[in-house]
C-alpha cells in the first residue's frame, strides 16, 4: 500500500449493530472532529466495487437477500470478506483527498483490522463489537435491516433471512474479534446501552483526544 500521511485521521470499524456510529458522534461531540459515515457512500461504493471484486458485486451485493438465505456459509463468507477488502481501498482513496489536512473519523463496518494494520495506525484505530447476544437482539432493528424486509413479502422469509443474517454476520463478528486481536487493533466491546460512557472514554483516551 502506499504510505500516506494518515496522522488526522481516526478510524473506527467493526461488526453490525457494535454502536460505530455512537461511538464516532459522540467523539466527534467531544473533540469537536468531522465524521466520515461509509453507510452514506454505500450505494456508489457498490457500483464501484463492480471492477475491483465482480464476484462480491454479483454475487452479494446484488442479490443481498438470496446470498444470505441460499448461499453456503463458507463461500458466502469468503466472497464477503473479499468484497470488504477492494472497499477498504476505496475508501481510503476517498478520505485522503477529501480530508487533505483536516482531521477526520472515519467509521464503517468496511474497515477490517488488517487493513487498519497494513497502514500502520494502530493507535489511531478501534474496533468495536457487540456481543453475541447483542448482535442477536439489535442486528433485525438496524433501518437498514428494516428496509430490505419491506421488499420480502413472505414471513416465513422474513424469519429465515434473519436467522440466517444473525448466523453470517456472527461469523463476520468472530473474525473482526479475532483478527482484531492478531493485528493489534484496540477492541472494545458493546454489551449493553450503558456500555456507551465506558467505550467513549476508552476511545478519547486511545486516540490521545
Amino acid at each position: 500500500m502506499q504510505c500516506l500521511n494518515l496522522k488526522n485521521f481516526y478510524w473506527i470499524g467493526g461488526c453490525p449493530s457494535g454502536g460505530k456510529t455512537t461511538l464516532a458522534g459522540e467523539i466527534s461531540k467531544a473533540a469537536n472532529i468531522t465524521i466520515y459515515h461509509t453507510d452514506e457512500h454505500s450505494l456508489e461504493y457498490g457500483l464501484r466495487i463492480n471492477d475491483k471484486v465482480p464476484a462480491f458485486h454479483r454475487e452479494i451485493n446484488i442479490n443481498f437477500v438470496e446470498s444470505i438465505i441460499t448461499m453456503p456459509d463458507e463461500q458466502w463468507f469468503s466472497i464477503f470478506i473479499a468484497g470488504l477488502r477492494g472497499l477498504c481501498s476505496i475508501i481510503l482513496d476517498d478520505v485522503t483527498k477529501l480530508f487533505v489536512d483536516n482531521n477526520a473519523i472515519i467509521e464503517g463496518g468496511e474497515l477490517l483490522p488488517e487493513f487498519m494494520s497494513e497502514m500502520g495506525i494502530e493507535n489511531q484505530a478501534i474496533s468495536i463489537n457487540p456481543t453475541y447476544e447483542h448482535l442477536h437482539e439489535y442486528l433485525p432493528k438496524q433501518k437498514w435491516v428494516i428496509n430490505i424486509l419491506s421488499g420480502i413479502d413472505d414471513d416465513e422469509n422474513k424469519s429465515l433471512f434473519i436467522k440466517r443474517l444473525v448466523f453470517k454476520y456472527n461469523l463476520f463478528r468472530e473474525y473482526i474479534i479475532e483478527s482484531a486481536e492478531k493485528f493489534n487493533i484496540k477492541t472494545i466491546f458493546t454489551a449493553a446501552p450503558s456500555s456507551l460512557d465506558n467505550n467513549v472514554k476508552v476511545a478519547l483516551q486511545h486516540f490521545s483526544l
